[in-house]
């Protein structure tokens, strides 16, 4: 049980800092081990924040920016999911 409380805080602490990232490159760029995983920290161009990954009550999962390599399309792809016809 204390592992798992341990695991959460560590995770939370991530988040915490995923949340300070303010541009898509240094959130990408952002990441931190957990015991033998690396949780990585993912840019939404849509709303211009950092979350992190796994993380799913941010509206992004289809758009969400990955790789530093990916940032420079990310004003692409808001400009197609803009373009893009929704059902109301």
């Amino acid at each position: 049980m204390l592992a798992r409380v341990l695991i959460l805080l560590v995770i939370l602490a991530v988040a915490e800092s995923c949340i300070q990232h303010t541009d898509c490159e240094s959130c990408t760029r952002g990441s931190r081990r957990v015991r033998f995983k690396i949780i990585s920290c993912r840019w939404c161009p849509f709303r211009s924040t950092c979350h992190t990954e796994g993380t799913t009550d941010h509206g992004c999962d289809d758009y969400e920016v990955a790789l530093t390599s990916q940032c420079v399309n990310a004003t692409q792809l808001v400009i197609r999911y803009l373009l893009k016809p929704h059902i109301l």
